[in-house]
C-alpha cells in the first residue's frame, strides 16, 4: 500500500466559492471527481491515507454538503476513528472540528442507499 493521497478539491470547485453547503453540491463534488479516475473507494485500497485538501478561501462548509460527498465513506468504515485513520482533512481548524464533532456522526446514523 502507497502512502497519502493528496486530492486537492479546489481543482473541482468554482474558484469563487468561499462556502460549500448542500448535499446535491456534495453529491456533484463526488462525481467530478469520478469523472476524472477519482474513485474513493479505489483509492482507499491503494493509498494508507487520502488527504481532501480544502482551498484556503473556503470559510463554511454545512454538514449537508459533507454528507452528500462523503456519507457512504464514512459508513464504510463504521466508526470514526477507522474513518479518521484513513482520511485527512486539510481544512480551517472550525471547519475540521464540525467534521471531525458532528459531520462524521451524523453520516454514521444514516443509511445510505447510494455507494461511491
Amino acid at each position: 500500500m502507497e502512502g497519502n493521497k493528496i486530492i486537492n478539491i479546489g481543482d473541482y470547485i468554482d474558484k469563487d466559492l468561499q462556502s460549500l453547503t448542500g448535499r446535491d453540491s456534495g453529491n456533484r463534488l463526488l462525481e467530478k471527481l469520478k469523472k476524472n479516475n477519482i474513485v474513493l473507494s479505489k483509492l482507499e485500497e491503494k493509498y494508507s491515507t487520502i488527504t481532501i485538501k480544502f482551498p484556503d478561501k473556503i470559510i463554511a462548509l454545512n454538514e449537508s454538503f459533507f454528507l452528500g460527498f462523503l456519507e457512504t465513506r464514512v459508513q464504510v468504515y463504521k466508526t470514526k476513528e477507522a474513518f479518521l485513520k484513513k482520511y485527512i482533512f486539510d481544512i480551517n481548524e472550525d471547519i475540521k472540528d464540525d467534521i471531525e464533532k458532528s459531520f462524521i456522526f451524523s453520516a454514521l446514523r444514516v443509511k445510505s442507499v447510494t455507494t461511491s
